[in-house]
This record gives structure tokens, C-alpha cells and sequence, in this order.
């Protein structure tokens, strides 16, 4: 059997799914002792020792049934956020940074808490808790160690999208405060891999932004290397979205595969003097280098480990497999932390590589040895469809837009990046040297303008994207109907095949027509998009959306059911902030500020706290963003978002 991690895999995520829904180790203990049992069975039929662990119905069931059990144990002890009383009051909070983000309001420190004292000194017991900090000015890196007093509130607080606090809960984060930096205290700095390769990917950023290239080649070099997207604008980040392109700005096993093809053929010497194994050993160590220069997140981790088990196989002259490769590194990623089971980019990545390794290949209709160019052009046109195909329903359950151009924009820009990524790691590697050579940096500069300005024609404009609500329960129908026709590729018999067949056929347009069936009337959503032109909002109700234009250079508010939105894009008369004050009391009250606007009544207005939201425009950069929060009490930092450095933003009502 060539897929040998599957069942051990379909386990450990039943195992860890199930056990997020059940609050004690009853299902675990019960799953493991199953597995015994069944294992105890098989080995007094059989009467030899081998046959417990050759596949057959009996092994299928008591190893999925054994790592369904690990899975909830390990999910339950290394994983599932406990603390023993909720945090009402002040305390003392002891944490580790595990990420950094510089967003719109601040800085967003993601902690794993190490230790909590309440007001008598008296440590407060919790396991696996997560804790959100957020600040502006705080200097720490991943593996330091904070302390801080706090009146923590609850992640259900946090952001008027309900999905986005539940995907918070599920990374195992119940609770966040907003802090001035004067208030926290460093008392530890950690030396570990992560946190050495953090800084030595800091100092390679600013290099990158001391060099002579245009600022905007520079971010996006950053961004699509690197894979901090901070430095990006919204301009550029826009026009990726509209052409279905956003994808390469998130490090996944696309940038691996790049990065790996780059190190073999700068390695290929080694070949000539019959190194090839030594070879392909040291780009795998090369490559682990890069996934901890850039964070280590799920999507290059998982390929690094394929790419792992592929190099190990061809080490050691064992027969590969790439999906079973596939599912290995999703087990032990698993494994390592099981929450990342809920990690949008971990479920996206490994459905697209999943569903590329099983359908490219057979569905292209090309015969690779007779017209092996053809075959490649094929392949990669089919690479985009099925990618899209099987993922739509779950990128628009979390992010409500897919892109419309998606096809034409990857097949004509996505050769063009391996090239610039090259290009650029070969600018990073003599820069670190000392070498600035001004050819590449022109190079780069017109690679840049020539990807991005493709990228922004072929997306047109925003009526290019497609805004639509798919329903939770439409989303794991889909899911469904696309594991059965997986399956239907791997069954031998012809009736299974047929019957696989047929089911996902049902499944799938079930999972079509409830979107359309489903009572949506009770969903409402308020969308800000990324425009540097107008000022506009759309409200969604249920499958309805209705478009609110605001002009420029004025003052202009518009009420609709459950919101009140307020544009200011002026200076306002004095006696005119008092009035705007009484009039907006009670929920869902939000102001749109544009470039005009005079931030020291904005402020003013936001001092009660009346507004819910302040959605700074594309037209406001980060300098002056910066001024309107001094200006500004901490308190209502978690308010302000910048469409400029965020994108279009949307708000559950």
C-alpha cells in the first residue's frame, strides 16, 4: 500500500476534532482500548506477530481507531487552552512571545502564558492558555519573555466578526488587553533557532530597504520571500486579490518547490563529482534554514517535510510516494500541535496539494513523452482549475470573495515568479556579502512593475471579485462530495467506483443549491472595500447588498437597518461635534475617515467611546495613522483599521 500515513492521519484528525467537541478523555481512553482489543484479536486468529500489521479490514480499524485516541490526548494535554477560573480582575501575566504582527492599531503579540498571579500573589493554574497583547512601540521578538498587569478581556470582545474570534478560540487564545509598551516589561531573552533566524531575517529586511531599489520592489521582495506581508500596500495587495493571485504573497509549497528547484541547481557541481546523494541531503538542510527564516509556518513546513520524505527515499533507494508524503507531514504537524488543524492556510494548502497530486496527471488529456512542452502548458492550466475547484467553497466561507480572473492571471504571470524569486534571493545573498550589484536591482524593479501592472490589468477592478455568503453547512457538504470523488480515483473496483461517483455527484450539487435555498434573511454584514477613489460601504443583508457612496472632501452620513455610518473627509464646524455626538448613540455606529479630515476631532468624537468601528481610507498612510492614535486614548486603539495597510474589511452585524 503506497499511502501507508492515511489511516494513521484520518485518526489523529477524528481524534483531535472530536475531542475539541467533548470535554473529558472518555472518547480517547475508549478509542485506545478498542484498538487494543481489536489488536489482541487479529494476533490469537492469527497466530503470528506479522499479521497484526499487515493491511487488512481488522489493521485499518485498530490503527485509525489507536491514533483517534493519541490525537485526543494529544489534543487535550498539549493543546486545549485550560485555565481554572475565569480572569475577572487584575493580574499579573507572565508570557512568551510566540508571534509578532504589525497591524493597523498597533503591534499584536500572540503569547503562550507561562504564569498568572492574581491580587494575593497566588498563581492561578491554566495549560495551553494563549493570550493576545496589543501595543504600539513594544521592541520583542519570538522566544522573549514579557511581563505585564492586565485586566484581561475575553476574546469574544475582540472583533465584531464572530468568525474571526472563533478562529482566535480555536488557536487556543481566550483572552486580550491593550497595553501602553511603558507598562510591559522584557525580562528574559531567549537564543533558540526560531528566534536567531528572526533576527537574522530582520537584519536581511533592512538591507533590503537600504538598497537602491524602488520602495514598492523592496516590500514586495520582502513579502514574497520572506513572508512578512507588513510591508506591503494595499495597491499591491488589491490588485493580486482582484486577479486571484494573493495566493503567492502567503509562503506555501509553491515557494518551497521554487526555493528547492533554485538551491539543486545551484548545487548541481556536486553531481559532476558524483555527490548526487550529498546533494540532495544538503538542499533539504538548505531548505529546513528557510522555513525557520520565515517563520515556520504550516504550508512550508508541510512542504519541507514531503520534501523530506521524497529526499529521504532517494537517499536510502526506497520507492516514493508523494502522496504518501503529503499525508505524513500532515501527520506530524498534527502531532507537533494539533491546533493547527484549524490553520485556514494548513487546510487550504494541503487540499490543493492533495487534490493536485491525485487529479493533474490523470486528467490531462497530453501524453507527457510525445509532447512533453504541451504536457507542462496543460498541466498548469489544470493545476489552477482544480485548485480553485476544490477549494471555492471554503475560501469564500472565510474570506466571502473568490476572484473571477483567477485562470487567465496565473497562467500568464505564474512562470514569471520563480524568475524574480530567484533573481531576488541571489540580490539577498550578495547584499549579506557586501555586494550591491545595480543591474539586478533594475532587473527587479522592472520584474516588479511588469508583475504588478499584469496583475492590476487583468483584474480590471473590483466588479471583477465576486462577493458572495456560503453557508457553514454548504461548505462541509462540498468538502464531502470532494473526498468521494478523491476516493472514486483510488478505488480498484469498478462498482465502488461508480458508487463514489455517483455520491459526490449528489453531494456537490446539494452543496450548490443550499446556498441558494438556505434562509439567509437573518445574516447581516457591513463591507469597507480597499478604494483610493470613493468612499463607499456595502451592507449585505442576507443575499441582498446595497452600495453606499459618500462623496470626497465633506461631511455626510447615511443610517440604514442597524447601522449608522458617519463620512467625514473635512474639517467640521465646532459647534457641529456636539450635535454629531447626540446623534449617534446606541450600536453599530461607524465613521469612515478620509485624508481631509481633521484627526483632533476625530479623536474628540471618539473619546466617549460612541463609534464601534473607525475605518481609516486607502488615502491615509501609516504616518498619519500613527498621529491620529497619539491623539487617541489607548483604550479605543482596537477601533481604528486602515484599509490601506489591511484591505477591504467586513463586519458581522
Amino acid at each position: 500500500m503506497k499511502s501507508r500515513f492515511l489511516f494513521p492521519l484520518i485518526g489523529l484528525i477524528a481524534g483531535i476534532f472530536l475531542s475539541s467537541l467533548f470535554p473529558d478523555l472518555f472518547f480517547s481512553i475508549l478509542c485506545v482500548a478498542i484498538s487494543i482489543l481489536i489488536w489482541c484479536i487479529q494476533f490469537y486468529l492469527g497466530k503470528n506477530p506479522r499479521t497484526v500489521f499487515k493491511y487488512s479490514f481488522l489493521h485499518v480499524i485498530w490503527i485509525t481507531l489507536l491514533f483517534a485516541g493519541i490525537g485526543g490526548l494529544d489534543y487535550t494535554y498539549r493543546a486545549k487552552p485550560f485555565v481554572y477560573k475565569d480572569l475577572n480582575g487584575e493580574y499579573i501575566i507572565k508570557g512568551t512571545v510566540i508571534d509578532v504582527k504589525t497591524l493597523t492599531n498597533g503591534d499584536r503579540f500572540n503569547l503562550a502564558v507561562n504564569n498568572i498571579l492574581d491580587e494575593h500573589n497566588k498563581s492561578i493554574e491554566c495549560r495551553n492558555l494563549k493570550f493576545l497583547l496589543k501595543t504600539d512601540g513594544l521592541i520583542a521578538n519570538k522566544g522573549d519573555i514579557i511581563e505585564f498587569k492586565s485586566k484581561p478581556k475575553s476574546i469574544n470582545t475582540y472583533s465584531k466578526s464572530t468568525q474571526f474570534n472563533e478562529r482566535m478560540k480555536k488557536q487556543g487564545i481566550l483572552y486580550f488587553d491593550n497595553l501602553r509598551y511603558e507598562n510591559i516589561h522584557k525580562i528574559d531573552k531567549k537564543t533558540g533557532l526560531l528566534t536567531l533566524s528572526n533576527r537574522f531575517k530582520t537584519n536581511l529586511e533592512i538591507d533590503i530597504e537600504k538598497s537602491k531599489f524602488k520602495r514598492e520592489t523592496g516590500d514586495f521582495l520582502i513579502s514574497i520571500i520572506l513572508g512578512d506581508k507588513s510591508f506591503l500596500s494595499s495597491d499591491t495587495r488589491q490588485a493580486l486579490n482582484s486577479a486571484g493571485m494573493a495566493h503567492i504573497l502567503s509562503l506555501s509549497g509553491m515557494h518551497v518547490a521554487i526555493i528547492l528547484s533554485i538551491i539543486m541547481i545551484l548545487l548541481f557541481p556536486l553531481n559532476l563529482v558524483g555527490k548526487r546523494k550529498f546533494r540532495m541531503g544538503l538542499a533539504i538542510i538548505l531548505v529546513w534554514f528557510y522555513v525557520c527564516l520565515t517563520g515556520g509556518s504550516p504550508s512550508t513546513v508541510r512542504a519541507a517535510i514531503m520534501a523530506s520524505f521524497i529526499a529521504g527515499s532517494f537517499i536510502l533507494e526506497r520507492k516514493n510516494s508523494s502522496i504518501n508524503a503529503l499525508f505524513a507531514a500532515a501527520f506530524f504537524i498534527l502531532l507537533i500541535d494539533p491546533l493547527t488543524l484549524w490553520n485556514i492556510g494548513f487546510q487550504l494548502s494541503f487540499l490543493c496539494v492533495l487534490s493536485i497530486l491525485t487529479f493533474t496527471t490523470r486528467l490531462n488529456p497530453i501524453d507527457r513523452h510525445i509532447h512533453p512542452g504541451l504536457f507542462k502548458i496543460t498541466n498548469m492550466v489544470l493545476i489552477t482549475i482544480i485548485s480553485v475547484f476544490v477549494t471555492w467553497s471554503l475560501i469564500i466561507y472565510y474570506f466571502g470573495q473568490i476572484p473571477l480572473l483567477f485562470l487567465p492571471s496565473n497562467i500568464l504571470l505564474l512562470p514569471f515568479l520563480p524568475i524574480f524569486i530567484g533573481l531576488g534571493i541571489l540580490y539577498i545573498g550578495l547584499i549579506s556579502l557586501g555586494i550591491d550589484w545595480p543591474i539586478l536591482v533594475h532587473l527587479l524593479d522592472y520584474y516588479y512593475e511588469f508583475f504588478i501592472n499584469g496583475a492590476s490589468l487583468l483584474s480590471l477592478n473590483e466588479t471583477s471579485v465576486l462577493n458572495i455568503k456560503v453557508p457553514y453547512e454548504s461548505t462541509i457538504l462540498w468538502l464531502i462530495g470532494i473526498f468521494f470523488i478523491l476516493m472514486s480515483f483510488y478505488f480498484r473496483q469498478r462498482n465502488l467506483k461508480i458508487l463514489s461517483s455517483f455520491l459526490s455527484i449528489g453531494i456537490l450539487f446539494s452543496s450548490i443549491t443550499l446556498i441558494f435555498y438556505k434562509d439567509n434573511t437573518e445574516s447581516f454584514s457591513l463591507k469597507f472595500p480597499s478604494n483610493l477613489t470613493n468612499m463607499e460601504a456595502n451592507f449585505l443583508n442576507g443575499g441582498k447588498s446595497s452600495r453606499l457612496i459618500f462623496p470626497m472632501r465633506s461631511i455626510s452620513e447615511s443610517h440604514g437597518e442597524r447601522i449608522h455610518i458617519l463620512s467625514i473627509d473635512n474639517k467640521i464646524q465646532p459647534d457641529a461635534i456636539e450635535i454629531i455626538k447626540k446623534r449617534f448613540t446606541g450600536e453599530n455606529n461607524f465613521i469612515l475617515v478620509g485624508p481631509k479630515a481633521d484627526f483632533s476631532q476625530i479623536a474628540e468624537l471618539t473619546l466617549e467611546g460612541n463609534f464601534n468601528s473607525i475605518i481609516l481610507h486607502s488615502g491615509i498612510n501609516k504616518k498619519k495613522k500613527e498621529n491620529l492614535l497619539q491623539l487617541m486614548d489607548i483604550g479605543h486603539w482596537d477601533k481604528v483599521y486602515s484599509l490601506r495597510e489591511s484591505g477591504s474589511l467586513e463586519f458581522d452585524l
